[in-house]
């Protein structure tokens, strides 16, 4: 036990006072929902793994990187990407401190099966490219036992959907050819965003954190939500346990995932 929490205030110690890397492989479950125009609602839930990593300087900066893929999910195949760089402005007049962030979303979805009954030779490609700009401000409160971190922020983000779709189309008379569709997706939106990040960390080694960002609509689209939340438990100095949860909506689609993994902190 008390070796235990010698590890736990050398990881405290090291968290505040320098650099440090968290690497974490993840696997688990995600659930997607795809809707397309003239197409029933699909579901289905699927194998997900993923790869994430995080560099921290505590008074300067951070930046993250999340992978993840999953195959054979409603006759798709789903691969994305996470990346956002936060940079910490202190020494203002002020308690707290300023974060000035940028980052790209990335998803593709490779839908390639019988999606329908009406529909045959289904094949649709929808990748949406999402670089974005962030500005907030961090608030601080609580004790050696508990710290408590709320971020409150606000940004602009542009989605690029870039994609095509084909597909024949069975007639209603069944002596009327098929209709064939080949079409290119090619859309651009304009999003304002509007986030809080809430975390909690108990004794150095336990931290829960939750996360919430609206995308308002600028081009008079429907409104997106993004719901994450995440456990960390620190074993010692170098290693931990990590669960993440998290709901997004796209253009075409929601995805749910729950993934655990073990974290490898250096």
């Amino acid at each position: 036990m008390r070796r235990n929490i010698a590890w736990f205030m050398v990881l405290a110690m090291g968290l505040h006072a320098a650099d440090f890397r968290i690497v974490t492989p993840y696997a688990g479950s995600i659930s997607n929902r795809l809707a397309v125009e003239n197409m029933d609602d699909m579901k289905d839930t699927a194998l997900m793994h993923g790869l994430y990593f995080q560099w921290v300087n505590p008074a300067r900066y951070q930046w993250n990187v999340f992978l993840y893929q999953s195959r054979n999910i409603n006759e798709s195949d789903i691969f994305g990407s996470h990346f956002i760089f936060d940079y910490y402005v202190t020494g203002l007049p002020m308690t707290g401190k300023f974060v000035i962030g940028a980052g790209l979303d990335y998803i593709r979805i490779r839908t390639d099966g019988d999606v329908s009954a009406a529909l045959s030779n289904f094949c649709m490609t929808n990748a949406v490219y999402a670089p974005y700009f962030r500005l907030g401000r961090y608030l601080n409160t609580g004790s050696s036992a508990m710290k408590n971190e709320l971020l409150v922020w606000t940004g602009y983000e542009r989605d690029i959907i870039r994609g095509d779709i084909r597909f024949d189309m069975q007639p209603p008379v069944p002596q009327m050819p098929a209709i064939s569709v080949d079409d290119v997706i090619e859309s651009d939106y304009d999003y304002a965003l509007l986030g809080l990040n809430i975390k909690s960390t108990f004794h150095h080694f336990l931290e829960l954190s939750a996360k919430y960002y609206r995308k308002v609509s600028l081009n008079g689209n429907p409104h997106l939500n993004t719901f994450s939340g995440m456990v960390n438990c620190y074993l010692n100095r170098h290693w931990g346990l990590s669960y993440r949860f998290k709901y997004m909506e796209v253009s075409v689609s929601t995805n749910t995932y729950h993934i655990g993994g073990i974290a490898y902190i250096f």
